[in-house]
């Protein structure tokens, strides 16, 4: 009879805001909103997106749009970017174009969510901005 072990506790499931619908217009934003919030302090490990089949997107450098993540402390008052991406060819984050059902990566530029905390997510865009299609991004943490 084989012997099954496990090695430390398992990783939490991953946070998942799921973005339903394309833009309607290229400068359509999504103002920063709340879509997850931990009871215990939680190091994030990566934070990904993966686009839908029905649209594409074409990277441009100078009109884009991009998502952040940032964790707010439990009170509210303070919060840090930890996380961005953007659809343009140069630069800190860009992923050229965008395919369906591609997996693209975040820059981390920090990993920690404190205790009582929240992960908000927000839609920027630049210049004229681009149709961004429905998608889903992933927050994961270590275990």
């Amino acid at each position: 009879m084989p012997v099954h072990s496990q090695r430390g506790s398992p990783a939490p499931s991953p946070a998942v805001w799921v973005k339903s619908a394309e833009d309607i217009l290229a400068a359509d934003v999504v103002a920063e909103f709340p879509f997850y919030s931990s009871p215990v302090a939680r190091t994030i490990s990566a934070i990904r997106l993966v686009p839908s089949s029905s649209e594409a997107v074409t990277a441009n450098d100078s009109n884009y749009g991009g998502y952040n993540v940032n964790a707010w402390a439990a009170d509210g008052l303070t919060s840090e970017n930890i996380g961005y991406i953007v659809t343009k060819t140069v630069g800190g984050g860009g992923t050229g174009d965008l395919v369906a059902f591609a997996r693209y990566d975040f820059a981390l530029f920090a990993t920690a969510l404190p205790a009582g905390g929240s992960l908000t997510l927000e839609q920027t865009k630049t210049g004229t901005g681009v149709k961004l299609p429905s998608l889903s991004i992933s927050v994961e943490f270590a275990a």
